[in-house]
């Protein structure tokens, strides 16, 4: 490594290596400025006593042998890094945000300010889901509703507005203060007898409390008189985290997520009059959400809830489910180099086996040079090439990173991305994708892959599938991914903090793009689509005990139906639509979010 970095401008000698360490209790410690011959895997496990290396040099401004630590607690908040050795120490810990309970007209203009200009300085990706025109209406709109000083809620709702469908929707941006609206964590919530989801363009009755559950099934005309055209447009402006205009991600949230209908004011008592299709009324008078029953019941014995809940134990697993057929459940790709070697043994035992299916629904994404080394596992030549590329807003220091909590102002992190003669923006190949994926000299699955996918196959879990597809190596039974397939906005991200409501978001800085072919297989805007598709229903998301996706697959298996028509050759004759700014290779994306059952549900919302 001393060779390759032989041009650094310091001496080799700060050239080291560096490890972290897990602990029995969830703690970590994090070493640099490390040297040894030893080779370690991430996943290993280590016992006290064992020598991991020696100290070499952490840091160039400190001319003798030393070493950089660092200790986070189980929840990941930086701790004391002297508690380990017993040693006297300066660590503070940091104190708690303090929230205002008003701001004043100038504070919420000072916030918004700082909020717009960080979409424009920092979100590569703006102009693909919004015009100018459209952003300025929304800056306007909301600096109308604080004339006169507005709320700490009420601004906050303005903020949760900016990253919903009204403006800057993405899978990868989010809001890291929790709402308001939803109360406290562990606050008592007020829920309805009732509960409502959005299908398709009708609202129905989804669950309600066990006295009530003759309603389960009814269509809703209005609820406090405002009626269901008007309530289903108004969710549909709510919908956050979500690439493009992707719908499988949007349908599910409508469908399960019952307090979007209530525009998230579910604190305090309420009372609701529902008025349904057939002429008959209900008047719901909402209670705490203390020991309250809802049918159908939030159960394991539910697919849906029980795939949501078993991706959530382990990061990988396979299972036999007859002679022919292995499915390979995959739920993270942030996996360390030990589960990958034995991903890679497994691969080996069931090369025989004529199908694998391997599920990525309820993935979050991860690491893309984990993507790289599984898609080598049943490739059967070089990857296809890719138009592909990373692109920046700026190579240089960003104005934002005065409001961030993970830069500091000076930071200049994309020194090597290049301009490109006119065009907008610094352009860069991926650190991955420079080259062909080769297919593993000593793994190889050659059988049939059938890809289960849904609205919780996010960022990796859309690469993944994506490139096995792109190669002509598998398909996909299912639903639309929630990452955009052509491009994703991920890769790194800035946190940044409004000075004076203290509201904190996530805005990802680089437009990581993957493909640029526009097909009928590869809709623009969209995200991978599924080869065979099985349509969100009422009785997946709430009753049904068997997997209608995995069932899906297994009879696409037993009628021999696989790969149809090859969309992608068809484009490379030029039959293909092309998307801007192809020139340079991809990069790939970083963790999201899946959502589970209307509990969880709310609990995420609950950040939202």
């Amino acid at each position: 490594y001393r060779e390759q970095y032989k041009n650094l401008p310091v001496k080799g000698q700060y050239v080291s290596g560096g490890l972290s360490l897990l602990l029995a209790d969830g703690s970590k410690i994090f070493f640099h400025g490390l040297k040894g011959d030893r080779e370690l895997k991430s996943g290993m496990k280590v016992k006290q006593g064992e020598v991991l290396g020696s100290v070499a040099y952490c840091y160039h401004k400190v001319n003798e042998p030393s070493i950089l630590v660092a200790v986070s607690d189980a929840g990941g908040k930086p701790a004391d890094p002297m508690t380990p050795f017993g040693i006297k120490s300066t660590f503070k810990s940091a104190g708690e945000v303090v929230i205002p309970e008003t701001l004043t007209a100038e504070q919420a203009n000072e916030d918004m300010d700082v909020l717009m200009n960080a979409y424009r300085e920092c979100y590569p990706s703006l102009d693909e889901i919004v015009t100018p025109e459209q952003f300025e209406a929304f800056d306007s709109r909301a600096r109308l509703e604080f004339r006169n000083g507005i709320s700490y809620k009420g601004f906050y709702d303005v903020v949760r507005a900016s990253i919903s469908s009204e403006l800057v929707h993405d899978s990868h941006v989010s809001l890291l203060t929790p709402n308001p609206g939803l109360g406290a964590q562990g606050a008592a919530i007020h829920v309805p007898h009732l509960m409502m989801g959005i299908l398709g363009d009708s609202i129905i009755v989804t669950k309600a409390e066990r006295s009530c559950a003759g309603f389960i099934g009814k269509k809703i005309e209005s609820i406090d008189g405002e009626s269901a055209a008007d309530i289903v447009a108004r969710v549909d402006k709510m919908m956050v985290m979500y690439d493009g205009e992707n719908e499988s991600h949007r349908d599910n949230m409508k469908l399960s997520a019952w307090n979007y209908i209530y525009g998230n004011e579910i604190m305090g008592e309420r009372t609701t009059v529902v008025k349904f299709s057939d002429g008959s009324e209900y008047k719901d008078v909402w209670m705490k959400n203390e020991r309250v029953q809802y049918v159908p019941f939030t159960s394991l014995r539910v697919s849906y809830i029980k795939n949501q809940y078993m991706s959530r134990t382990k990061g990988f697993d396979f299972k036999v489910l007859n002679d022919s057929t292995v499915l390979f459940s995959l739920h993270s790709f942030v996996l360390n180099q030990v589960e990958m070697d034995r991903i890679a043994d497994s691969l080996k035992r069931f090369a025989g086996v004529p199908n694998m299916i391997i599920d990525v629904r309820n993935n979050p994404g991860g690491d893309v040079r984990i993507i790289n080394r599984l898609v080598s596992f049943f490739l059967e030549k070089p990857s296809e090439k890719l138009d592909s590329y990373l692109k920046v807003n700026s190579n240089g220091k960003y104005e934002s990173f005065k409001y961030a909590l993970n830069y500091l102002p000076d930071h200049e992190i994309f020194q090597d991305y290049k301009a490109i003669e006119g065009k907008d923006g610094f352009y860069a190949p991926s650190d991955y994708y420079d080259a062909p994926i080769e297919p593993d000299s000593l793994v190889h699955y050659p059988g049939r892959v059938y890809l289960l996918t849904d609205e919780s196959s996010v960022s990796a879990a859309t690469v993944f599938p994506a490139l096995i597809v792109r190669n002509r190596r598998g398909v996909t039974v299912g639903r639309e991914t929630l990452s955009g397939y052509h491009y994703m906005t991920a890769y790194k991200f800035v946190n940044i903090m409004l000075p004076n409501s203290r509201i904190q978001l996530r805005i990802p800085l680089v437009k990581d793009v993957v493909d640029d072919a526009v097909t009928p297989r590869t809709p623009k805007g969209r995200g991978l689509m599924p080869d065979y598709e099985v349509p969100l229903t009422y009785e997946e998301i709430f009753t049904a005990e068997k997997d209608l996706i995995l069932q899906r697959a297994l009879e696409l298996i037993a009628d021999g139906e696989y790969l149809g028509e090859d969309y992608f050759a068809a484009a490379e004759n030029g039959g293909s639509l092309k998307l801007k700014e192809n020139y340079l290779l991809y990069g790939a994306a970083g963790a999201g979010l899946v959502g589970i059952g209307w509990l969880a549900a709310l609990r995420m919302r609950r950040k939202q």
